[in-house]
């Protein structure tokens, strides 16, 4: 109820500040390519098995003044799971042998909602232009089937399995941006935007030599993205 009243109280004051603006009611939307590097909470899983690199589409509807919109942004941001050498000395630590490991592709989608802010121009009608947002909202994380295997001191040959899984979670995300070159009425763009994800996900484990049973995996990640795109006004 408290994430829903944010947003809400959100729109509420984007619709009191365009009704109140000087400046003319428009739209756009601006698309983004987005490369980032995540740095996941010591001890997570996702600190363990996921590759930091990643990469992502992101899309803003923004509606509202020339410098004050709200914005919803649905989006999408994929990572890879580690590899069998990436992950031997992770099992070498816990006193174990790996000798075969089968990850897959991490991602999440969802939509974040909040305000983006144009700052003033330092050259009327010149560019470049400068725009912040702030956004917060919820996510799908989807976690792939792992396959692995590895010895310990007393066992040979032990094997488990942690099932696909997905689960939900909250995103805060901050953004600061720089509009570069207009043609043809759109204009390109580049930033830097930093994204706060926290989601607990139930995942079942299979082993052969202990009976089945469901772990929380720990989604706990602060991205940092390079965030390149256009925008399109739509009046």
């Amino acid at each position: 109820m408290k994430k829903c009243y944010i947003i809400l109280t959100s729109i509420i004051s984007m619709y009191a500040l365009t009704t109140n603006a000087q400046t003319p009611f428009s739209q756009c939307i601006r698309t983004d390519v987005d490369l980032g590097y995540t740095l996941a909470e010591s001890g997570t899983e996702f600190a363990n098995q996921v590759n930091a690199f990643g990469f992502g589409l992101g899309a803003d509807y923004c509606i509202g003044g020339e410098q004050l919109k709200f914005v919803a942004s649905p989006f999408i941001f994929l990572w890879q799971g580690n590899d069998l050498a990436t992950m031997k000395p992770y099992y070498k630590s816990k006193g174990n042998t790996l000798t075969m490991y089968n990850g897959g592709t991490y991602y999440n989608s969802g939509v974040l909602f909040g305000l983006h802010y144009t700052f003033e121009r330092a050259v009327p009608n010149k560019l470049p232009v400068f725009t912040t947002n702030l956004q917060y909202g919820f996510f799908a994380a989807n976690l792939p089937e792992v396959l692995t295997a590895y010895n310990t001191a007393d066992l040979q040959g032990v094997s488990q399995r942690f099932d696909a899984a997905k689960g939900f979670g909250a995103a805060l995300k901050l953004g600061v941006g720089m509009d570069l070159v207009k043609a043809n009425n759109t204009l390109y763009h580049i930033g830097v935007s930093y994204k706060r994800e926290a989601a607990d996900i139930p995942q079942t484990e299979f082993s052969n030599v202990a009976l089945s049973q469901t772990e929380i995996f720990k989604w706990r990640t602060n991205t940092i993205m390079l965030n390149l795109g256009a925008t399109f006004e739509l009046n």
